[in-house]
């Protein structure tokens, strides 16, 4: 597993099993302030429980574990991509370099 480290912050590549085995927290709306004002060029919505992210090409799916750990699914065409974030800055950091803003 490859950890990816920026200004303190830390995501990683998981797999699909690590990815599911978690427990999900209710979707917070500070969060999803926060993801709005990063990239307000970028279609989020939620659920009770996932921050759903539309560009276009793929969706992707954001969700807060008990563990204030955040998970993050990329539905892409050719592969679907799993990572896990420290905090919200890494989970920032970790959609910056996705989505090359």
């Amino acid at each position: 597993m490859k950890h990816i480290k920026k200004y303190n912050t830390l995501y990683t590549k998981i797999t699909r099993t690590d990815y599911f085995s978690c427990n999900r927290k209710e979707t917070s709306e500070d969060i999803v302030k926060r993801l709005k004002d990063k990239f307000p060029n970028l279609l989020i919505t939620t659920t009770q429980y996932t921050v759903l992210i539309d560009n276009l090409k793929w969706v992707t799916h954001i969700f807060e574990s008990d563990e204030e750990w955040f998970y993050i699914f990329f539905d892409h065409p050719d592969e679907d991509i799993y990572y896990k974030c420290d905090q919200i800055d890494g989970l920032i950091d970790c959609l910056k370099e996705i989505y090359s803003i």
